[in-house]
């Protein structure tokens, strides 16, 4: 699709840095000559430098790159100069000629030369420069009248410098990217013998170092391209092309087209109109591909022939169907459209302003229904009249037709929704394993896309995807689903599968009660929903939802802590809830996705890793127990009779005050569960239709809680957390006279976006309306400790020690003061206030464990074990344990 778009060998072979590859290949001056019959003669200069002795091999016997436009190849020059040498010329009768093999990776490609020549260059000093000048002649036409030709820099070899030229009797027309604008200098005048010229000459050199590479440019739009063409707009194209299309009047229907008109009138609906006609076309025509060697490439074969060989390419098969849909009454047209994957739409990235075919290797359907317009692909195996899938969406579509609009850009977003239902029915047994039944339900494009995929490449292509769908992927301990489709239906509009597997490891015991690790459909489904030639994106529409619900069976199952989570995630809003019924548990989740592509390099960014942590986070620790009692009441923290009261009440009937009971409990392992109660709580509130300041400033605050991400690296906050938050905010509003609340919420959200100092001055307005607050104290010292004030740090986390508020909040300000201390070497202080938040929580295990772990740092083996073994004392959990451990065998 690229301007000479050479296909890759030895010698064009990618490296991360022009320095360290084999050989140095560079392209500089070349001239485009194009003659009044839209044919063309390309003259240039091809340059290679030996680098180093790995190129050797691949330049003694070079093959002259070849396109997919050219026709004839002549090589009218070969100079070599090896080091402290002078040049010397090979002589042409030395060149070989090796034929083509149009059948292996070039099987798609037209009009390809029979033979490409081969330069024995022999065994060359590493430092050599070989510079061979061409000449390549293109004189077939695939449309009288068009010429159109693109430079792609990158594409052909990581370096281009020098002047393009292009000289032409008739106007042409330049179409340059906004990436090469920057790059070129043009110029335009005439030769003394009529011909016009253009030049446009790179400043400095430019170098490419292809995706995923070090230092590779990731974005097509950041690629310098130049297209050229002698026509300025499509109206000459389709009113060349569109006759092609269109089958004589007085040209009689075969008969076998004709049954399949007649049958297709038996059918009420359109769509299922559209899937008859494509089923009854698919068994009388084979697809062979996107193009074939046709009548100059753009005129499909004659209706009796196509039938006769019961085979075409998509021109064939779009001819066919659109001649049944006009002998129904429709409006109908071919299109002309580009099909591949979307990393490669390289030519769609900015609107095209001249001609080019080169936008096109694929046909489909345009017809009209009911006053708008329909596309579909006829040469699926699966019918799917209902519209287009993702393998075109985003491209230029080009519709044969004279009359109105005739070139526009399918949309990413499909016209109908996918969506996905699964259901299953989780069975405990008492062996501890799992017994999973369920159905997946998936309707719209996907469907037809993963039923393509099943029916062609057979249902172990698609176990993949359907185990991502279900959460699979993320257990070790279980055993391949079994998956039942039905093989008959070839209509891709539903895709309706039973499974059944059987999970171990799943379950926790505690004594005589077990916790059940919730990993149920939703988690791992994002990544994998891209088949596999489009394996370096995921792809995601954002009219795609998954709707799971897992029912958990048997045995006596609660949450009164209603493990749920959400998240407002660039890519999708996730919402999972859960609900206990008598002896039934079920957790629901919602995904709707709201983007249409992440390239693999944006999923490896720390905005995508850190929203994809957050939502797993939170899923992997979902539990539910599985006995008489919640999870939360054998935390490792014990917890007041109040604080269990907060945490079994039920969301709908939640209050201000219950908010309030929530937010002072500290124990870090239910502070993720904490923050989505409240979240869900303030939700409620606000769907009663309580729309009070108080309330909105509460699901503000648990919007940013629910978005805040904890690394090694500190505190950041998901970008749509924080604009859903605002939103709320700015309905409340800062007035005069705002409340502590309003600015302890303010305060907040500008630490979230990073504006530090701005949030020391709304928290010191809120500590001016309700003074003497620990939970201020704590948020000034962590604020000055970012901004890397050590002393006013310290001043008010010693503050936050000693002020008004609960015990959770002086406990968590000793704590960070304790290990500021610990940064500073100060290991008397250290231990010193770690003692002091010992007596302030006597009973807290946590904080026994947590100064343990430090003291093994400091090598102080017997206060570390001292430490653990209070901790386990209190409560014995697994992660006390290994700190009790880990002393005797670090000492040793």
């Amino acid at each position: 699709m690229a301007g000479l778009l050479f296909f890759p060998s030895p010698a064009s072979a990618r490296w991360a840095s022009i320095e360290s590859a084999p050989l140095h290949i560079a392209r500089h001056d070349r001239t485009l000559s194009v003659a009044e019959d839209s044919s063309w003669t390309l003259r240039g200069e091809l340059f290679l430098r030996l680098n180093n002795e790995s190129g050797q091999s691949l330049l003694s016997s070079f093959e002259f790159p070849i396109s997919d436009k050219l026709e004839t190849i002549k090589i009218s020059d070969i100079e070599i100069t090896e080091p402290k040498q002078k040049p010397r010329k090979l002589p042409l009768t030395a060149l070989l000629m090796k034929e083509v093999d149009k059948k292996s990776s070039l099987e798609n490609r037209l009009f390809l030369p029979d033979q490409r020549p081969v330069i024995p260059l022999g065994q060359l000093a590493v430092g050599t420069l070989v510079k061979i000048s061409y000449e390549i002649e293109q004189k077939n036409q695939r449309i009288p009248d068009l010429f159109s030709y693109d430079f792609l820099w990158g594409r052909e070899y990581p370096e281009l410098a020098g002047i393009l030229t292009f000289e032409s009797k008739s106007p042409l027309y330049l179409d340059i990217s906004k990436a090469a604008q920057k790059h070129l200098a043009l110029s335009q005048g005439r030769l003394p013998n009529g011909l016009n010229v253009w030049k446009a000459e790179i400043r400095s050199p430019l170098y490419f170092r292809p995706e995923n590479e070090l230092g590779g440019i990731l974005s097509t739009n950041l690629i310098p391209r130049i297209q050229v063409s002698n026509r300025n707009s499509w109206a000459k194209v389709v009113e060349t092309l569109s006759p092609r299309f269109t089958l004589p009047e007085s040209t009689p229907l075969p008969a076998s087209l004709i049954e399949i008109v007649e049958a297709a009138k038996a059918v009420p609906k359109f769509e299922n109109r559209i899937n008859k006609i494509i089923e009854l076309l698919n068994r009388a025509v084979a697809s062979g591909g996107d193009w074939s060697d046709g009548n100059e490439g753009f005129t499909p074969l004659p209706l009796a022939m196509t039938l006769a060989s019961k085979q075409g390419s998509s021109k064939d098969h779009a001819f066919t169907t659109v001649v049944v849909l006009r002998a129904l009454g429709y409006a109908a047209d071919v299109a002309l459209i580009w099909k591949q994957s979307p990393t490669e739409k390289i030519w769609i990235e900015e609107t095209p302003r001249t001609p080019s075919l080169k936008l096109f290797n694929h046909v489909m359907v345009r017809v009209v229904d009911r006053g708008r317009f329909r596309y579909f692909d006829p040469t699926h195996s699966v019918p799917f009249g209902e519209g287009y899938l993702s393998d075109v969406a985003g491209s230029w579509a080009l519709t044969l037709n004279p009359k109105g609009k005739n070139f526009e850009r399918l949309s990413t977003e499909t016209p109908i929704v996918s969506h996905i239902k699964i259901t299953q029915n989780l069975d405990l047994r008492p062996d501890q394993s799992i017994v999973a039944t369920g159905t997946i339900k998936i309707e719209g494009p996907l469907s037809a896309e993963l039923k393509q995929l099943y029916f062609n490449r057979g249902s172990s292509n698609v176990d993949p995807y359907l185990r991502s769908l279900l959460g699979l992927t993320l257990r070790s301990e279980i055993t391949n689903p079994t998956l039942q489709a039905n093989s008959e239906d070839r209509n891709g509009h539903t895709f309706d599968l039973n499974f059944s597997y059987l999970a171990s490891g799943a379950l926790r015991t505690f004594g005589p009660y077990r916790d059940f690790d919730l990993v149920p459909p939703g988690l791992a489904g994002v990544p994998l929903l891209a088949t596999d030639d489009r394996e370096t994106d995921v792809i995601m529409a954002r009219n795609l939802t998954l709707e799971t619900e897992t029912r958990i069976i048997g045995g006596d199952v609660s949450d009164e802590a209603n493990t749920s989570c959400i998240a407002l995630a660039s890519f999708a809003s996730i919402v999972r809830e859960t609900k206990a019924q008598s002896g039934l548990f079920t957790i629901s989740d919602h995904i709707q996705f709201k983007t249409d592509r992440i390239s693999a390099e944006a999923m490896k960014t720390p905005v995508f890793r850190n929203e994809i942590q957050k939502y797993t986070e939170c899923l992997t620790k979902s539990r539910v127990s599985v006995g008489p009692r919640p999870a939360f009441e054998r935390s490792p923290v014990g917890l007041s009779p109040r604080e269990v009261t907060a945490l079994k009440k039920p969301i709908a009937s939640m209050n201000l005050q219950d908010v309030k009971n929530l937010e002072e409990i500290a124990t870090p392992q239910l502070q993720s569960l904490i923050n989505t109660k409240i979240w869900l709580a303030t939700r409620e509130m606000l769907r009663r239709n309580t729309k009070s300041p108080a309330v909105m400033l509460e699901y503000s605050n648990a919007l940013l809680e629910t978005g805040r991400v904890t690394s090694a690296n500190g505190d950041a906050f998901l970008t749509d957390h924080i604009a859903e938050a605002a939103k709320l905010f700015g309905a409340v509003g800062i007035q005069k006279g705002a409340s502590a609340k309003t600015n302890r919420v303010h305060a907040t959200m500008l630490f979230a976006t990073g504006r530090l100092k701005e949030a020391i001055i709304a928290t010191q307005n809120a500590m001016t309306l309700e003074k003497g607050q620990a939970r201020d104290a704590l948020f000034l010292g962590q604020l000055y400790m970012k901004l890397g004030d050590t002393s006013k740090s310290q001043e008010w986390l010693m503050k936050a020690t000693t002020l008004a508020g609960s015990k959770s909040t002086r406990l968590r300000a000793i704590e960070i003061f304790a290990d500021l201390r610990l940064s500073q070497n100060r290991i008397p202080d250290f231990i010193s206030l770690y003692g002091q938040a010992i007596r302030e929580s006597p009973t807290n295990a946590w904080t026994y464990h947590e100064f343990a772990k430090k003291l093994q740092g400091l090598k102080m083996w017997d206060q570390s074990l001292e430490n653990s073994r209070r901790s386990l004392g209190i409560l014995k959990f697994p992660e006390a344990r290994v700190s009790s451990i880990q002393p005797l065998e670090l000492s040793l």
